[in-house]
């Protein structure tokens, strides 16, 4: 009988439902399936990125057009660096300071990373600060996709309850951490460039990230 319902495991407190979610979680995304994580905005929908048809999957279920670039939570600098090119990002050393946080960096990929979720040769990634996505991450090895969960025009979800009413049994695996902030996205500043460019503004003020970097930084037009 198919499933009507994602796995749903308790993860905002230590214990062996918690842990139970994460090894389900791992199992699910070495199978190309979809996991929903509580993460310090909303809650993300994770596949494994190096992953074609689970990227593809992730992409349907959210009803967005196939080649889509999706932003990939990590579960530490260091695995960013082991997939992006940070030596030429200006101030770069200074912004990871700032993690784990909801800023996200767009960083490009190091030269022989492929993923399907970065179809332009860059990635956007952060190590957020809540704890789910950074242990998933961790699990599998190599940071996950983190995109909202909702449907392309809704509202991100901010509680499982909504995380099941959107997607149903096209989650694999939920764990629920509770409710999540909720109120703004992650800041996402552009290092791909010769000059940074906030494209989006979010959970770290532009003056944080000026202070860090030692200069002011221009904004997109969809960053105001």
């Amino acid at each position: 009988m198919p499933r009507e319902a994602p796995s749903l495991y308790r993860v905002a407190a230590a214990g062996g439902e918690a842990e139970r979610g994460f090894e389900g979680a791992l199992a699910a995304l070495r199978a190309g399936l979809v996991v929903a994580v509580p993460t310090d905005t909303f809650y993300g929908l994770a596949v494994d990125p190096r992953e074609p048809a689970a990227v593809a999957r992730l992409l349907h279920l959210k009803g967005h057009p196939p080649g889509r670039a999706v932003l990939l939570l990590a579960a530490s600098p260091d695995q960013v660096r082991g997939m992006a090119n940070c030596e030429g990002a200006a101030g770069i050393e200074r912004l990871i300071s700032l993690w784990p946080a909801p800023l996200t960096l767009i960083l490009p990929l190091r030269q022989g990373v492929v993923l399907s979720g970065c179809p332009a040769g860059t990635v956007a990634v952060r190590v957020p600060r809540a704890e789910a996505p950074r242990r998933v991450a961790a699990d599998l090895g190599f940071p996950v996709t983190g995109t909202s969960a909702n449907p392309a025009g809704a509202h991100p979800a901010v509680d499982a309850a909504e995380v099941r009413r959107y997607f149903g049994a096209g989650v694999a695996v939920l764990l629920d951490g509770g409710k999540t902030p909720g109120v703004a996205p992650s800041t996402l500043l552009d290092l791909s460039g010769p000059e940074p460019l906030l494209r989006r503004a979010g959970g770290v003020s532009r003056t944080a990230v000026e202070e860090a970097l030692g200069r002011s930084i221009a904004v997109s037009a969809e960053g105001t």
